[in-house]
């Protein structure tokens, strides 16, 4: 029997959850039992890097290096898992990037989380490696559009990552995103060794300093603990983000997107047909959404209704209200058709030299540090919402925060959020606004939902076949390397899409993951044309209880039995046809009632490899 004395000592004498943090004349130190990790700041300034190694003050709490001729780096112990470093220059200085930078041990570590730049782009869990640095570091930091989307992932994580394998994890994570762009690599050093940079910029950021002025890097969480303990660490990661209050947040709902059936070929009368259709199916006690996807518009950035849409926007909302649903729209409110009327009048409005290109045109991008610009981004929020559509579908934001030459000289992020805060009050706090192609930290305080992967079909395979395969198996490995960040957001995991399966498996599985996400349940099928045979797995108590739970369900391992080396995944036309792919996905699920739901998500069809599988078997005897 345990004497009471002896388990206090116990208690007393244990590792603190989440580790020691010290700040001392070695530098920033965390140790949780036999791991631990000491890190130092560096700049990137003048297009090189100074690191310190020596010569830092310990005053106040406070790491104080000086650089010579330079300026003077200061780190700051903000929290008892945080920090944040500045630099306060001693000359005209362009400053890049500010970094912790070091190593430490990690017992058994063999794997590291690889987080995308935005919703779309692919995450999930590698191998450690060695770290990557120069050329390929560089093309890394400075991708974007699809070249980042599909990123193999071993150079950088952008904002947060976590490493574990053994009996001790680490999760490190940018607990802002003001003003440079933050990621983080982790690397294999040795056997039990471990690398770890934590940045703050060099994706292009340039902060022009004089002598005298400051600059501050983004704050940073650290911690370390027992691996049993890595997803609650994570959780307590993500409720340290800046995030719009939960009080103030839309709460989960369900509905009908237009997109994945109809595309840009949506009409004012599938949009009434189908909320007629899905008040029916889901509006038992519940208001749905009603999203009118791309499609409504003459073009990108002159958003008025076309021909298809002939009652007008307004009128057709107040139809909407009157079925008993609650309207949604899509819009691009960063980027402007190159033809649009407003791109040739007001030149002077968007990013100097930036024009974004898209299968569907060529987009210039608003520059919101403009008065102008400002206004006419404003007004067009307004004039959607006095129109009586209370939930703003937001695309492509991700392009609002791109480097570039401003009406102001403020960095992509910073432009970012001027861009967002225009778009939230203008707004109002009771519209819902989902956030899509977006950076995930900068976005969440002006946000009820993000997205959190890449569309679940594709346009021209979607037409054909139904949805893709290796969109639905990228959504449950994006899922997995995002799920615990429900603490800061709504998780939008995008459509269910019912027609096209004739493997009941995937059905099953497309399902779980959509209500996986905690934050809703909406359909996009054409609902005059679906058999209602279709609809069971969108009515299943259980993943309607998921879905609207408020909370996501998790991986049951976080970490994978084989751990790929790279992120991978079909990208040929004829493998997604047939449901092929090389993606590493969990295939096991906590749900948030306990519940443990285990999913298929093999490339090929269960029927054929039954066919395999019987002309493989010997005859009987």
């Amino acid at each position: 029997m345990t004497r009471p004395w002896s388990l206090l000592l116990l208690l007393l004498s244990a590792p603190a959850a989440g580790g020691q943090l010290e700040l001392g004349a070695a530098g920033v130190h965390l140790a949780h039992a036999d791991a631990d990790l000491l890190l130092r700041p560096s700049i990137k300034a003048d297009g090189r890097w100074y690191r310190c190694a020596a010569g830092v003050r310990v005053r106040d709490g406070r790491l104080v290096y000086a650089l010579p001729g330079l300026g003077t780096l200061t780190v700051t112990r903000v929290g008892p898992r945080e920090v944040g470093i500045d630099f306060r220059a001693q000359r005209s200085t362009r400053v890049e990037a500010l970094a912790l930078e070091g190593q430490g041990r990690l017992p058994g570590a063999r794997a590291w989380l690889s987080n995308g730049a935005q919703s779309w782009s692919q995450s999930g869990v590698i191998a450690l490696h060695k770290p990557v640095r120069g050329r390929a570091l560089d093309r890394a930091l400075r991708a974007t559009g699809w070249a980042e989307e599909y990123r193999r992932g071993t150079e950088l994580s952008w904002e947060y990552s976590f490493a574990g394998g053994g009996p001790q994890a680490l999760v490190v994570g940018s607990l802002s995103a003001r003003r440079f762009r933050p990621w983080v690599q982790l690397s294999r050093r040795g056997r039990d060794g471990l690398g770890v940079r934590m940045v703050s910029g060099g994706a292009g950021e340039v902060v022009a300093l004089e002598a005298g002025q400051r600059v501050r890097g983004e704050r940073w969480h650290l911690s370390l603990g027992p691996s049993a303990e890595l997803p609650a660490m994570l959780e307590r990661y993500a409720e340290r983000l800046p995030a719009r209050p939960a009080e103030r947040r839309a709460p989960p709902a369900v509905g009908w997107n237009s997109w994945y059936q109809l595309f840009d070929r949506v009409d004012e009368a599938a949009v009434r047909a189908n909320a007629r259709r899905v008040k029916q199916l889901l509006g038992k006690g519940r208001r749905p959404t009603v999203v009118i996807d791309d499609g409504w518009e003459r073009r990108w950035g002159e958003w008025t209704a076309n021909h298809k849409f002939p009652s007008g926007l307004t009128r057709l909302a107040r139809d909407l209200k009157a079925v008993g649903v609650s309207p949604g729209i899509w819009l691009a409110p960063f980027l402007v058709d190159v033809r649009a009327p407003t791109a040739r009048a007001h030149p002077e409005w968007f990013v100097e030299g930036r024009v974004f290109r898209h299968p569907s045109g060529r987009y210039r991008i608003l520059d919101v540090t403009h008065p102008g610009a400002a206004a006419h981004l404003a007004d067009l929020v307004r004039r959607l919402v006095s129109a009586g559509f209370e939930t703003l579908k937001i695309d492509f934001l991700a392009t609002g925060s791109l480097e570039g030459r401003r009406h102001e000289p403020v960095t992509g992020m910073q432009a970012f959020h001027r861009g967002m805060g225009i778009i939230r009050r203008a707004a109002g706090p009771e519209t819902r606004l989902v956030a899509s192609g977006a950076p995930g930290v900068a976005s969440f305080p002006y946000v009820d939902a993000w997205r959190v992967a890449q569309d679940v079909a594709w346009e021209l395979p979607s037409a054909w076949t139904g949805p893709t395969w290796p969109e639905v198996v990228g959504l449950a490995r994006n899922l997995g390397a995002r799920w615990f960040l429900h603490r800061a957001t709504g998780l939008d995991t995008d459509p269910l899409l019912l027609r096209g399966w004739r493997d009941r498996s995937k059905v099953h599985a497309a399902s779980w993951l959509t209500a996986f996400g905690g934050h809703g349940l909406h359909l996009s099928d054409d609902l005059r044309r679906l058999h209602p045979a279709r609809l069971r797995p969108a009515l299943d108590e259980a993943r309607q209880e998921a879905a609207m739970s408020g909370v996501a369900s998790r991986p049951a391992s976080l970490i994978p039995r084989r751990v790929p080396r790279a992120l991978r995944r079909q990208r040929s036309l004829v493998g997604r046809l047939l449901g092929l792919h090389h993606i590493a996905a969990p295939e096991v699920w906590l749900t948030p009632d306990g519940r443990q739901v285990r999913i298929d998500l093999s490339s090929a069809p269960r029927r054929w490899l039954r066919r395999l599988s019987r002309r493989a078997r010997p005859p009987a005897r």
